[in-house]
């Protein structure tokens, strides 16, 4: 088992402050230049605007972070290609939010995007481990395909969970930290010491935005252009920590430290198929919609989803370290998705007629 990256050291401090501070900082600049007189992005249309377009750029500050505190360890080598997904997301994600560009469009890029990287780091998933206890399923020729989808998928389930403010940087806080354990478990210092740096920065960020909100400050956000660098980068992290040599980690356990929103996600497009609708189209059905139609606050309805989430994860990690088998965890992962989607469409029943119609 490998040293923990925070107990390597005090070396290790250097960095780490790094990516907190100029994370932080980034975010302080960019609350400044939100209060301003700077570019408002238009929300509905011109006689709707929305923020002003620094408040957007929360991603932006976690990448500036993340790429200073890898070039300061000697890591930038390492976490290049995640650093270029992140970025090439972020930007991305924040053009079609200010252009208002189509679904299918953004996907389509999406897909090119992480196909290309992927492709060229070699991160793909070619072994998916030993689902059923037939032994290792080895996905061949699949293993881009299944790669571009898992990440797609992980960054759209997080879009969706777009108005509830602070999910997103929460939910990869607890993923990374999941991530970072589960690398450094097994042995593999370099990628759990690169996970460790990108929380330190989205500590740096989470830290700072409570802050501004506390005093009443003009605030940042991640936004969906930092949804989509956060959901890739997390796909980006599971993958890479599972697949290669001397990976111990299985893919169903670096699963449950992102099950949560993939859950919800999957429900949500399972009810639309079964009332006819476009996978593509905006509702408000979401688990946190439930909890809000429930009269649970914001702040309620972000606490028990990450700590939800924070429980997911440790089944995962605490399954691998304790050598639970694979197909016990698959199981456990496919039985609670179906017992949570037949609940949640039962929930919602209930509520049909009370608070509105979904």
């Amino acid at each position: 088992m490998g040293l923990h990256p925070a107990l390597a050291g005090a070396s290790w401090l250097a960095p780490l402050a790094i990516a907190f501070v100029s994370a932080s900082a980034a975010t302080l600049v960019l609350a400044v230049a939100s209060g301003g007189g700077g570019f408002r992005f238009l929300g509905n249309g011109y006689n709707d605007p929305g923020p002003r377009i620094p408040a957007l750029l929360g991603g932006l500050a976690i990448i500036v972070a993340f790429a200073l505190s890898t070039t300061s360890v000697g890591l930038l080598g390492d976490a290049r290609y995640l650093l270029a997904i992140m970025s090439l997301m972020f930007a991305l994600g924040l053009w079609t939010t200010i252009g208002h560009t189509r679904d299918l469009i953004e996907i389509s890029a999406q897909v090119v995007i992480a196909a290309l990287l992927a492709k060229v780091a070699g991160v793909e998933l070619r072994d998916a481990g030993d689902l059923i206890g037939i032994g290792a399923i080895h996905l061949g020729i699949l293993a881009l395909p299944v790669t571009v989808l898992a990440m797609v998928a992980l960054a759209q389930s997080l879009v969706m969970m777009d108005d509830l403010e602070g999910f997103r940087a929460a939910f990869a806080f607890t993923a990374l930290a999941w991530l970072t354990a589960a690398g450094a478990a097994s042995g593999l210092d370099h990628p759990s010491r690169v996970a460790l740096l990108l929380e330190a920065a989205l500590a740096g960020y989470l830290m700072t935005t409570v802050l501004l909100r506390t005093w009443s400050r003009p605030r940042v956000f991640l936004g969906n252009a930092g949804g989509l660098m956060i959901g890739f980068a997390l796909g980006w992290l599971a993958i890479d920590l599972t697949q290669g040599p001397g990976r111990t980690v299985p893919p169903i356990a670096a699963l449950f430290f992102v099950l949560l929103p993939l859950f919800d996600a999957g429900s949500v497009v399972l009810r639309k198929f079964e009332r006819r609708e476009s996978p593509l189209e905006r509702t408000r059905s979401g688990l946190h919609h439930y909890l809000f139609a429930r009269g649970f606050s914001s702040a309620q309805a972000l606490v028990m989803l990450v700590a939800a989430s924070a429980l997911l994860g440790a089944v995962g990690f605490f399954g691998w370290y304790l050598g639970v088998p694979e197909p016990a965890l698959f199981w456990v992962a496919f039985f609670g998705f179906l017992l949570y989607h037949a609940w949640i469409k039962e929930a919602w029943r209930k509520l049909r007629g009370v608070y509105f119609v979904i």
